[in-house]
C-alpha cells in the first residue's frame, strides 16, 4: 500500500479532505489503544517501540524501494525527532496512565493547534488577526479552567501539565518541519523522524524505567499485542505519514485543525467502549479549547478566496 511520495501527493492534493477525516479518525483512536498497552508497558518503551517499529518497518521499504536518501540529512530531522516524538509522545503517555483517554486526547492535542498558530505568527508564516487573537484567548481559558478545582484533580494536574508542554514541542516541530519536508520525501522524513524519535525514548526508558520487572510474555497477550499493532500500523504509519503529506498541501496550522475532532472521536471512543465519564468542568473546559481552536484555525475570507482559485 505504500506509496512513493511523488505518488502519493497528487492524490493527496486531489482529496484532502478524506486524507484529513482518515488523520483524525486514525489519531483520534490511538489513545484507546494506548490506554490498553499501558496497563503492562511502561510509557517510554511502548512508544519506543511502537516508533522504532513503525520508522524500521518504512525505511527498510523505501530501501527496498532504492528510494531512501535521507539518511545523511539526519542532523536536519534529529531535532524533529526530538520535538515531536521523544518529547510530545513521551509526555502524551507517561500522563495517560494518569487521566481518562478522552481528556488525554484533549490536554495533548487542542495545544497543538493553538501552539502552532502562535508560532507561525512568531515566524511569520501566519498573519496576526482579532479572530485568531480571540481563539487563543477562548483556548487559554479552557486550559484555565481545565487546571482549576472544577476541572482535573490536583493528582492529574501535573500530568495534564507536561502533556500540554509536550504538544507545544510538537507544535514547534510541525512549523519548523515544513521546510523539511519541502526538500526531502515525506516517507523518508516520517521514517526516520520516528526511527530516531523511537531509539532515543528506548534510551531513556532504559535508564529511567525498569526493565526488570516488564512483563515481556505480556506483550503475546491478544490485547497488548493487538494494541502495540495497532499503534504501530494505525497511529504511527497513517497517521504520522498522512500528517506529513498534508503538510506539503496545507499551511501548517490548518493540518493543525485536526486537534478539535480528534478529541472528540477519543471522548466518543472513551465513553461507548471503556465507560469514561467527565465532570462538568472538563467537559466545559474541553468545549472551549475546542471552540478557540476552531476559531482560531478558521480560514481568512482571503485565504478562502486564494483556495478556490488555486
Amino acid at each position: 500500500m505504500l506509496l512513493h511520495s511523488g505518488q502519493m501527493t497528487p492524490v493527496i492534493r486531489a482529496f484532502p479532505a478524506l486524507a484529513f477525516v482518515l488523520l483524525c479518525l486514525s489519531w483520534g483512536s490511538t489513545f484507546l489503544a494506548l490506554k490498553v498497552g499501558l496497563q503492562v508497558l511502561p510509557p517510554l518503551l511502548l512508544m519506543g517501540l511502537r516508533f522504532v517499529l513503525a520508522g524500521g518497518v518504512l525505511l527498510f521499504w523505501l530501501w527496498s524501494k532504492k528510494q531512501l536518501r535521507i539518511l545523511k540529512a539526519w542532523r536536519q530531522i534529529l531535532p524533529l525527532a526530538c520535538m515531536m516524538v521523544v518529547g510530545s509522545y513521551g509526555l502524551m503517555a507517561w500522563g495517560a496512565r494518569f487521566i481518562s483517554s478522552g481528556m488525554a486526547a484533549v490536554v495533548s492535542t487542542v495545544p497543538i493547534s493553538l501552539g502552532t498558530l502562535l508560532f507561525g505568527v512568531l515566524l511569520k508564516q501566519e498573519n496576526p488577526s482579532f479572530r485568531k487573537g480571540l481563539g487563543v484567548g477562548l483556548g487559554c481559558v479552557g486550559l484555565l479552567l481545565l487546571f482549576s478545582p472544577a476541572g482535573l484533580p490536583a493528582q492529574q494536574q501535573g500530568a495534564a501539565f507536561l502533556m500540554c508542554l509536550g504538544s507545544l514541542g510538537y507544535a514547534w516541530g510541525s512549523v519548523q518541519g515544513r521546510k523539511v519536508v519541502q526538500q526531502f520525501s515525506v516517507l523518508e522524513v516520517s521514517a526516520l523522524q520516528m526511527l530516531l524519535g523511537g531509539l532515543l525514548l528506548l534510551v531513556l526508558s532504559c535508564v529511567v524505567e525498569s526493565w526488570q520487572q516488564v512483563r515481556w510474555e505480556a506483550l503475546m497477550h491478544p490485547d497488548v499485542a493487538g494494541s502495540l499493532l495497532y499503534l504501530v500500523s494505525v497511529g504511527s504509519l497513517m497517521g504520522f505519514v498522512l500528517h506529513q503529506l498534508l503538510l506539503q498541501v496545507w499551511a501548517a496550522s490548518r493540518v493543525a485543525s485536526y486537534t478539535f475532532i480528534t478529541p472528540l472521536i477519543a471522548v466518543l471512543l472513551g465513553n461507548l467502549l471503556a465507560g469514561e465519564t467527565l465532570n462538568a468542568g472538563q467537559i466545559l473546559a474541553g468545549a472551549l479549547m475546542v471552540l478557540g481552536a476552531r476559531v482560531s484555525l478558521q480560514p481568512d475570507p482571503a485565504q478562502k478566496t486564494v483556495h478556490q482559485q488555486t
